[in-house]
Parts: structure tokens; sequence; C-alpha cells
């Protein structure tokens, strides 16, 4: 991706039979990034050069995402190949352990996985996590129903490059932040056949009016945690509401919490500059 100015390498790792991307770029310190959705390891272009100055950074592309191998995403168990796929991806780059960090369902996957004592995850950056709240705003309720996620993703709101414009502003509050190439990004592998429409994803998260029980930390699973976390929110974050979630990060020890005024659902794009400064001072040296 032209946008990010620095040397990359790729190449393609075996999890279970799938296909996963990985893009590695820099030298430090291992850090691990995984994606929200399916939108694919490009999402991280404003932050992937600064964090590289620190870190040997590997960013991937899971199941039904980018290059990766393409899945079910109404009727496969999402969870599961995506924890298993993290996993197994861990256990291959970075065996000596890395500190991850995850956006979204990414980060539900990450903190799913520190919670059972993984191997690989010194430390987790949890940023607009997936997994504290059953809350869905209204206005993406109408997903959940099988029916009209297909209509949607299929006739309605077909994976046009305004569609997907759209898409991706609608939960950032600093839209303008946005790049055009990195639009261009998303409905190149969106599009690709077969088409992967995020709509048919978030249809698999949700049952009507809250998020499905496996896609939920649970409070055990939350005091398991015993690596450090920090958790990175925007204040405005319209799909996963500060109100609703505060409270529940607590259940972390010692959990660390980055509050971003003015910023939506995706604190890499919207305000990448501080973003990357609290990614490269975390940890805290020890």
């Amino acid at each position: 991706m032209s946008l990010i100015p620095i040397a990359l390498e790729t190449r393609s790792i075996d999890v279970g039979g799938l296909r996963l991307r990985c893009v590695k770029g820099g030298a430090g310190d291992p850090l691990v990034l995984l994606h929200g959705l399916n939108i694919g390891w490009g999402q991280w272009y404003a932050v992937f050069a600064d964090l590289a100055r620190r870190h040997t950074v590997f960013a991937l592309d899971l199941p039904g995402a980018g290059a990766a191998s393409r899945i079910d995403l109404m009727s496969d168990d999402v969870a599961g190949i995506l924890t298993r796929s993290v996993d197994g991806a861990l256990r291959t780059l970075v065996p000596g352990g890395a500190t991850v960090v995850g956006h979204s369902l990414g980060a539900w996957a990450a903190l799913k996985l520190a919670a059972q004592d993984h191997p690989s995850i010194k430390a987790v950056v949890a940023v607009s996590p997936v997994g504290f709240t059953r809350h869905v705003p209204p206005r993406f309720r109408p997903l959940a129903l099988r029916p009209l996620a297909l209509f949607l993703a299929k006739v309605a709101v077909p994976p046009t490059r305004a569609n997907i414009e759209t898409f991706l502003a609608d939960v950032m509050e600093n839209k303008a932040a946005m790049a055009p190439e990195y639009v261009d990004y998303v409905v190149e592998h969106v599009a690709r056949p077969p088409v992967s429409h995020p709509f048919l994803l978030i249809h698999r998260l949700f049952r009507p009016f809250r998020f499905r029980d496996e896609f939920m930390l649970t409070p055990e699973e939350l005091t398991a945690i015993r690596r450090p976390v920090m958790i990175v929110h925007g204040a405005e974050d319209p799909l996963i509401p500060l109100s609703r979630v505060r409270e529940a990060f607590g259940r972390i020890p010692g959990v660390r919490t980055a509050i971003l005024d003015g910023v939506g659902h995706v604190p890499p794009i919207e305000r990448p500059a501080e973003f990357a400064r609290l990614i490269n001072e975390f940890p805290p040296s020890r």
C-alpha cells in the first residue's frame, strides 16, 4: 500500500487449512496488529510507519478479510475460526511473545486468548473492543435479520465505492481523516469474488437487539487476564458507546484506559499520531 512509506515484506501462513496473509515491517520488539471486522490489515495504514520505528510490526489478514482465505461470514463458526487463526499465527510469527494490538473484533480475539494465558501474548492493546456489552445501537439492529442483511448486501447497498466509503465513515467521528486510497483498498478486497460484504459479518455478530453470546467476554475471563492491558476507546464511538462499556473495562486487573475525545470507532485512522504514541509508550518499561 503506497500510503505506507517504508519497505514491507508479505508472506502467507497456513493455519488449520486456512491461508492468512502477514505484512511485516520495521525493527524492534514485535508488535502484532489484528484488524476489525473483515476490513483487513490495511486499516493500519496511518500508523504502520510510526509503529515500525520502534517495533517489528506484523499486520495480519484474518480469514474472510483481505487476501486471506474466504469463509462463510454468515454461517461459519466465526468466533472459533478467528481465535484459532490468531492463536496459530502468534505461535508461528512470534513464538517468543509480542504485544498484540487488536481493533474491535480483533481486540475481542486478543483479549479472549490473553484470558487463556496464551504464551505468545505479552501485552494487549484493545482498541474499541467488542465483548464488553451486548448492546447494539438501533441503526445496526436490522442487520441481525438474515433476509434483510442479504438484501442490503447484495441489492440495496452492494459494495460499490460510494457505499463502502459511507459504511466506513459511518462509525467515525472524524470522517475527513480517511484517505481515499484506503477506501479503494477496502473496495478491492471486499468486492473480489466471492464478495465478502461487511454487512454479512455484522449479521453473524448479532442476535436481534444484542451481540451474540460467543462474542462476549465474561467477567471470569476478564478477571483472569494477567497481562498488561491498555484499552483505547473513542469518546464518540457510535458502534460501541463508551457509556455502555467503561465500567466493564475495570474488570481487567491493572487495566489502563485512554479515552480519545472527538474520536469514533477507529482511533488509528481518526487520531493516528496520538494513537501511535500511545502504542509506542506501552507497556511501561519495567
